[in-house]
């Protein structure tokens, strides 16, 4: 790895290109990988065509972490050809890695250990309707709560043929179904609502994120399925009515956030109806739905 040395820092000689690739295999941009890092996009642009080819060692690490890669690929100790061997090689064996993963976490719990010990008090919890009809507009809501723990990435992969129609806060990148928020743990609960649309011809969807903080990462926990079914998704039981405990409990998963309003007003209007029936783009009481 090779290293200057001065009076105040450590500096490490980086590989731009290399740098360049990796984040464009991610579906980074610059300005995603500058906020996390700490810099501006412009010295991230610097960082890849070679202008700073020297950057601070606390610079490098954090860049290799957004990267998802050890330091030693984009500091250029390790050959390129050599990681990406060494990445395919992996990526065959995924089976491996699941049961590997599946042992870890039975010992864990046989012996009485809390997993990933050091961020234990952090959560992120996914809020879902576990049925909703396809095609239709349903709410996904993640809760990250714990102490103050300091930045983070939150990360979550949306099945195939779901589309992200509208998030709060707004993500800071959105490629190959992967939705990226960046945040900071401040003591409180932080809220990401988001509205998805539903595809069509799918039986079952299944949700995963995860959480990265301070270089180690937690999976996103709650609600990860929804099946597909002709009703709306507060409609519990799909008997085309929302009675009294499902609009509660539908009033409880949507919190106080302004950013459901349409939701709730289509609530209330369901709920106020003996019966509801599908209609163009969604869902109608049964009066006003127009004759067959």
């Amino acid at each position: 790895m090779a290293m200057v040395e001065n009076e105040t820092q450590q500096m490490v000689a980086i590989n731009g290109a290399r740098v360049r690739r990796l984040r464009e295999k991610l579906g980074l941009t610059q300005l995603y990988v500058a906020t996390v890092v700490g810099v501006t996009a412009d010295t991230v642009s610097r960082w890849e065509n070679g202008r700073y080819p020297t950057i601070r060692r606390e610079n490098a690490e954090k860049l290799a972490q957004v990267l998802e890669v050890e330091l030693a690929v984009i500091v250029g100790s390790e050959p390129l050809a050599d990681y990406q061997a060494r990445e395919r090689r992996f990526s065959r064996w995924p089976v491996v890695i699941l049961i590997a993963f599946g042992l870890f976490f039975a010992f864990a719990y046989l012996r009485g250990r809390p997993l990933f010990s050091s961020l234990s008090h952090i959560e992120a919890r996914r809020l879902l309707p576990g049925q909703a009809a396809p095609g239709s507009v349903v709410p996904l809501i993640i809760r990250v709560s714990g102490p103050a723990a300091g930045s983070f990435i939150l990360e979550e992969r949306l099945p195939e043929g779901v589309r992200l129609l509208k998030a709060g806060p707004a993500p800071r990148s959105r490629a190959r179904g992967k939705v990226r928020w960046l945040g900071v743990m401040k003591g409180g609960p932080l809220l990401y609502a988001c509205e998805i649309r539903l595809p069509e011809g799918k039986e079952t969807l299944s949700f995963r994120g995860i959480l990265r903080l301070k270089g180690k990462w937690l999976p996103v926990s709650g609600a990860g399925k929804i099946v597909l079914r002709p009703c709306h998704w507060a409609d519990t039981n799909c008997d085309l009515r929302i009675d009294d405990e499902e609009i509660l409990a539908a009033y409880e998963m949507l919190g106080e956030s302004p950013f459901f309003e349409s939701q709730r007003l289509l609530l209330d209007d369901l709920w106020a109806a003996d019966s509801y029936r599908p209609a163009k783009g969604g869902f109608v009481p049964a009066e006003r739905a127009p004759a067959p």
